[in-house]
């Protein structure tokens, strides 16, 4: 039976980079993602109310 060791090092992504322009999902504009779970535009998440969020 194969032992599995547990690595620290970060998982491979379920899904391949997918880079593309997509509409951002607060302003509406669209933008260059580098993947699929990049939806807010780099301008919209630079804003105070974004960043304030958390």
């Amino acid at each position: 039976m194969k032992r599995e060791s547990k690595s620290k090092l970060k998982p491979e992504p379920e899904h391949p980079p997918d880079p593309k322009f997509r509409k951002c999902l607060k302003c509406g504009r669209r933008f260059m993602s580098e993947h699929i779970g990049e939806r807010i535009c780099p301008k919209c998440k630079g804003r105070r109310d974004w960043r304030e969020m958390a």
